[in-house]
């Protein structure tokens, strides 16, 4: 996991929250849309965060800050959850709204995640689709066997949604279908026969 990251997705949010694990020891760090855990590191506080992060005093006031003393309830955290499927991202992503944008297929459909959290881990970081028991899915990172992070999706509004129905509608195959093939379009009728 590389803090160079951490530090500049929140620098960026202008928002620091950190969460005490009381339970584990631990503290996570968030921008609000995303959680990573504080190893070998110092206890940090808000006056030494700003240290570490290189944020001169003139700019503190700009950088939400909040110490919370515990982890969200919805959310787990642990190395292991029973029902958790591994994920990965499509070939292909998306450009909105200035962000790009994963789609990872897990068992709720295909769900929207920022590229930029996972700049935050190594090449060989598997991703697992986790279930809140409302049902709605977040993504654990794991390295190993150890939770390296979790990431919300990103919750396009309306407009988004319905340029997206739009786009597959567009794309839906109707009486001809057309296929690529060795370079050639191949045209095919309602009955499955080629047309050329």
């Amino acid at each position: 996991m590389k803090i160079q990251k951490i530090q500049s997705l929140c620098k960026s949010a202008k928002r620091i929250i950190i969460f005490n694990d009381a339970d584990e020891g631990i503290q996570w760090i968030s921008d609000g849309y995303c959680l990573f855990p504080l190893l070998n590191l110092p206890r940090l506080t808000e006056d030494n965060i700003y240290a570490l992060f290189d944020i001169p005093e003139d700019k503190r006031g700009k950088i939400f800050f909040e110490e919370r003393e515990e982890l969200p309830k919805s959310l787990c955290f642990e190395d292991y959850f029973e029902g958790e499927c591994a994920v990965k991202p499509e070939a292909f992503g998306i450009v909105a709204y200035g962000r790009a944008l994963e789609i990872i297929r897990g068992a709720e459909g295909a769900i929207l995640y920022d590229k930029k959290y996972f700049s935050v881990f190594d090449d060989d970081v598997i991703l697992f689709e986790r279930l809140r028991p409302a049902g709605s899915p977040y993504i654990v990172a794991k390295e190993g066997m150890f939770v390296a992070g979790v990431i919300m999706p990103f919750d396009p509004n309306i407009t988004l949604k319905e340029w997206l129905t739009n786009v597959a509608e567009t794309l839906r195959f109707n009486e001809q279908k057309e296929y690529v093939e060795h370079g050639s379009v191949i045209r095919e009728d309602a009955k499955g026969e080629t047309l050329r």
